[in-house]
């Protein structure tokens, strides 16, 4: 099985592109804390992209509106690898990246009063009232 489940930060903004053939895609990378360690540890970086349709840019365009450069993120997908020759050396290379399946908005940007924001035009999140059930009259019931 080839999964992996990430949360971390862009690390800047996402770029849109499109195919030869027209399918668009959105190209981003992220940041990602290490468990706790006794010393402060650098973050691991992750190229991702999240792929659109066929003339239609569907969720990939959602991660160019709605996610900045510092935005959190938790993603999943599988890891991809990319072969690519050397332009100085001339060996071929492999470099990794996400392809992301799926997406969600779980960390907020911190601003300068150190209190947690949601992220600028992020959609709601937030459960409905009533534990995400909704009363219905008996009267509005089909059966």
């Amino acid at each position: 099985m080839n999964k992996i489940f990430l949360s971390g930060r862009l690390t800047a903004a996402p770029k849109m592109g499109k195919t030869e053939t027209g399918f668009d895609y959105c190209d981003f990378s992220i940041a990602v804390k290490r468990p706790h360690t006794k010393k402060e540890a650098p973050p691991d970086y992750f190229n991702c992209r999240m792929w659109g349709g066929q003339d239609n840019p569907g969720r990939a365009e959602n991660i160019a509106k709605y996610f900045h450069k510092g935005d959190g993120i938790t993603l999943s997908g599988p890891m991809e690898p990319n072969k690519y020759q050397d332009k100085d050396t001339g060996k071929t290379m492999t470099s990794w990246r996400v392809n992301v399946d799926d997406f969600e908005f779980p960390i907020t940007r911190k601003q300068d009063t150190g209190t947690a924001q949601p992220a600028a035009n992020a959609p709601s999140t937030a459960a409905p009232a009533g534990g995400g059930f909704v009363e219905v009259q008996e009267s509005e019931l089909p059966f």
